[in-house]
C-alpha cells in the first residue's frame, strides 16, 4: 500500500509541473515574463529614462489586458543614437535593467501599422521606417499568451524645416539630399545631369557625347543653367534655387554666385571652348566655407 501511495504522489507532481510550465495551450493565458523596459534610438530624447547603451532605458507599464505603449517625437537624436540613419529608429525590449534577456527580431525593418511578433534573443533591433522629423509615433507592445508583439503608428505629423539653399558652400553642401542639377544646356547630352554631394563637400557627375551635337541655343559653345537642391523630405523639406557663374574654358574653375549680375559677366554657366564634340566629360562642383566653383573637363 505504501508503494502505491508513493507512485500516485509522483504522478500527481508530474502533472502539476507540466501545467505550471505550459502557456501554449491557451493563448489568453498571462505569460510569466513581460518586458520591463524599452530601449533604443526611439528613447534617446526621453529625460525620464536611465542612461544605458548610448541612449535611455525607459520603464514600461502594462494594463490589465497586457498592453503597454510608448510615444516619441522623431528627431535627429532618434536617428543617430543607435546609428539607424535618417528616417529610421530602432529599439528592443528588456526583461530587467541588466539587459541580458531582450526581445528583438530577425527581420530588417517594420512598417507602420503592422504587427511584428518579437523573438527573445532576436539578432536585429526592431527598426521603424519612414519616420519624419517632428512627427509623433506610438509604439504598442502586446503581451498575450506566449507572444510579445509590437506595432507602431503615426499619431501627429510634424512640420519639416526647409533646407538652406540661400548659398552654396561647404556647410550647405553637406545637408541631406544636396545635389546640383543641370536643368538645361545648349548640348542636350548635358541636360538633366545630377551631381550629388552625399554628405561630402565635392560633387561630380559624368556624361558622354557619342556624336557631334548641334547647339540648340544658337551658340558656338556650351551654355547651361543649373539649380542647387537640398533636403530629403524626411529630415528637411526639399527646396532648390538657381545659381550662376562666370564664363570659363574646359578644365577651369568658375566661381558660383547666388545672384545674377549680367553687367559683370555673372550669368548662366558658359564653357567657351566646349563645342559638343564626341567624348566623356566630367562635371565637378567644389565647395569651401567661402563659396563654390564649377568645372567641366573632357577626360577622353
Amino acid at each position: 500500500m505504501k508503494k502505491i501511495n508513493i507512485i500516485l504522489a509522483v504522478l500527481a507532481a508530474a502533472v502539476v509541473l507540466s501545467f505550471a510550465g505550459c502557456t501554449t495551450g491557451n493563448s489568453d493565458l498571462e505569460i510569466a515574463l513581460k518586458p520591463s523596459y524599452i530601449i533604443g534610438g526611439v528613447t534617446a530624447d526621453d529625460t525620464s529614462g536611465t542612461n544605458m547603451w548610448s541612449t535611455k532605458r525607459v520603464a514600461l507599464t502594462f494594463d490589465s489586458s497586457g498592453v503597454a505603449t510608448y510615444s516619441f517625437t522623431y528627431s535627429n537624436n532618434n536617428a543617430t543614437a543607435w546609428g539607424d540613419g535618417a528616417g529610421f529608429s530602432s529599439f528592443k525590449l528588456l526583461l530587467d535593467d541588466a539587459g541580458a534577456t531582450a526581445w528583438a527580431t530577425s527581420v530588417s525593418s517594420l512598417d507602420a501599422d503592422t504587427d511584428l511578433v518579437t523573438e527573445v534573443g532576436g539578432a536585429n533591433n526592431i527598426k521603424l521606417s519612414d519616420l519624419t522629423t517632428g512627427s509623433t509615433y506610438k509604439i504598442t507592445i502586446t503581451a498575450k499568451g506566449a507572444t510579445v508583439k509590437v506595432s507602431y503608428t503615426k499619431t501627429a505629423s510634424g512640420t519639416l524645416s526647409s533646407a538652406d539653399v540661400s548659398a552654396l558652400n561647404s556647410i550647405t553642401a553637406v545637408q541631406s539630399g544636396a545635389y546640383i542639377k543641370i536643368e538645361g544646356a545648349s548640348y542636350s547630352s548635358m541636360t538633366g545631369i545630377k551631381a550629388y554631394f552625399d554628405g561630402e563637400t565635392t560633387a561630380t557627375a559624368f556624361f558622354q557625347i557619342t556624336a557631334q551635337e548641334s547647339n540648340t541655343w544658337g551658340m558656338d559653345h556650351l551654355g547651361a543653367w543649373f539649380n542647387f537642391y537640398a533636403g530629403d523630405g524626411t529630415s528637411l523639406k526639399e527646396v532648390h534655387a538657381q545659381f550662376y557663374s562666370t564664363s570659363v574654358t574646359l578644365g577651369t574653375d568658375a566661381v558660383i554666385y547666388a545672384a545674377q549680375d549680367t553687367a559683370n559677366g555673372i550669368n548662366n554657366y558658359q564653357c567657351t571652348d566646349m563645342t559638343g564634340a564626341v567624348g566623356i566629360y566630367k562635371l565637378t562642383i567644389t565647395t569651401t566655407t567661402n563659396g563654390a566653383t564649377i568645372k567641366l573637363e573632357k577626360i577622353s
